[in-house]
């Protein structure tokens, strides 16, 4: 648990942690394991409020 918090504290470098997580994933697969989120997952665009 501690090794968690640590983690959660220090500056995340996204790209880094995208390459590292990536880095055996041909783009092929990436661009299957993509396609089936957003299927799975489609895009909702928010309505906007009037401000009140």
């Amino acid at each position: 648990m501690v090794g968690n918090v640590r983690f959660m504290r220090e500056k995340l470098d996204y790209t880094k942690w995208q390459q590292e997580r990536f880095a055996d994933t041909s783009s092929e697969k990436f661009l299957k394991k993509a396609v089936e989120y957003a299927k799975k997952n489609p895009f909702k665009k928010k309505e906007r409020q009037p401000p009140s």
